[in-house]
């Protein structure tokens, strides 16, 4: 064998030495970045994740607000309108002692009533209610539901209702 076909055997040799290196250098950089983006995968899931809970509990908030706010408005029209407290008072108990037109504000109040407590329920049932609150809530239900011009009213409006809102008005004992 000539040096010079030596020496391009030697080159050979450590040029494929060399790139053998680098290759188990790449595969070593390759699991690195495997490792570091399988890291990143799982601090991405946990921001994704307390992002996803405080949005829920920005909306259950916002849910029972605007629930609170509708029936509290309900409620101050009755307490600002003294006919009107009557009105419920009687009508709650004894609704036949009602003239038309009371027993007529009356049925637009319930229907108020009644669509405020369904909305509530669905709330509740897509998970956008705190538990609680919804439990403050059903209680009302029931008792509205338990009196004699809860039941008339019902009557009434049931129809308009949704059929889980339905089954659970009508299960109140």
């Amino acid at each position: 064998m000539s040096s010079d076909q030596s020496a391009d055997s030697r080159t050979e040799s450590t040029s494929r030495g060399g790139a053998g290196m680098w290759r188990s250098r790449l595969a070593v950089l390759a699991q690195i970045a495997e490792v570091v983006t399988a890291a990143a995968v799982v601090v991405s899931l946990v921001y994704v994740g307390r992002e996803l809970h405080s949005t829920t509990a920005a909306i259950r908030g916002s849910s029972l607000q605007e629930a609170t706010i509708a029936s509290s408005q309900s409620l101050l029209n009755v307490a600002n309108d003294s006919t009107l407290a009557r009105i419920m008072r009687v009508g709650s108990e004894h609704p036949s002692e009602l003239t038309a037109a009371e027993g007529y504000r009356r049925e637009v109040f319930m229907r108020q009533f009644w669509l405020i407590s369904q909305s509530v329920y669905l709330q509740n049932e897509l998970g956008t209610i705190e538990p609680r609150s919804w439990t403050v809530y059903r209680r009302i239900i029931c008792d509205v539901w338990s009196r004699p011009g809860g039941k008339a009213s019902w009557a009434v409006h049931r129809p308009l209702m949704d059929a889980g809102f339905v089954a659970l008005v009508e299960g109140c004992s």
